[in-house]
């Protein structure tokens, strides 16, 4: 796949758009926003779309959301070409207001999509965001590299079940996270499979097996209005995550055979 097709399939998907082209005065290199007031405006509107979230939730949403898109643009193209663009706060541009995202690279140039490789991209384009993070609202670099880790673990289940290749996905995500120690190790980002029996329209009733992300961070969603802890949130026990993740599977099939 050259190129060109490479970038038009990972387009397919509704998360992002990515650009290849010039950049001109209407785009924001990372590095530029993070120098200016996008970090607060971002986390206003977090704020306003979530009421009541806290400071930290708010912090813990930013990172969430740009190291969810990062790891999804990183996923896709390893999984489909086993390569990776060579992408730093200075080389990736954002229109940051626009949605969905639009992503935008000067230049495409590939590397080899090595454990050490994705892992050392990844550390070294958010290294940047973790002071300015930690300055706006009060999230601890601990807890956002476990956010930053819970992204990885997540882009490259979806992304693989979507190339069906989860498996090897899986175990991908596992070995940037794990094979050798970094800020992104830790103990609690990990994958749990949850079975259910369900019926279908026609009173069979068949057996399903899904693979969620459990989290090794906290996202403070429960801290907005009417929410509460996530199905995959780490301050639940196993119990209580199996328990709201057989529920989640039981809706998502019920409203496929509906």
């Amino acid at each position: 796949m050259n190129k060109t097709d490479l970038v038009n399939s990972i387009n397919q998907q509704q998360l992002f758009t990515l650009l290849i082209a010039p950049a001109d005065v209407s785009w924001l290199s990372f590095e530029t926003a993070l120098q200016s007031n996008w970090i607060p405006n971002m986390m206003a509107s977090f704020a306003q779309s979530y009421s009541g979230l806290d400071q930290r939730g708010q912090g813990a949403f930013f990172i969430s959301k740009f190291s969810y898109l990062l790891a999804s643009m990183l996923a896709h193209f390893d999984l489909q070409s086993g390569k990776i663009p060579t992408v730093t706060s200075k080389s990736l541009w954002i229109k940051s207001q626009t949605e969905p995202v639009t992503l935008l690279l000067e230049n495409l140039t590939l590397d080899e999509a090595t454990n050490g490789n994705l892992r050392a991209t990844i550390i070294a384009f958010f290294e940047p965001f973790i002071t300015p993070v930690y300055h706006y609202s009060k999230l601890s670099a601990a807890a956002q590299w476990r956010l930053i880790a819970d992204s990885i673990a997540a882009a490259w289940l979806l992304v693989g079940r979507e190339l069906n290749c989860e498996v090897m996905a899986k175990e991908k995500a596992m070995a940037i996270l794990q094979q050798e120690k970094s800020p992104l190790t830790n103990r609690q980002t990990h994958y749990a499979d949850v079975n259910i029996w369900h019926p279908e329209p026609k009173r069979q009733t068949i057996n399903v097996t899904k693979t969620y992300r459990l989290r090794g961070g906290c996202c403070r969603a429960y801290t907005a209005d009417a929410h509460q802890h996530c199905a995959t949130c780490v301050l639940l026990t196993k119990d209580q995550q199996q328990q709201r993740l057989k529920r989640l599977l039981t809706n998502e099939l019920t409203q496929t055979y509906t």
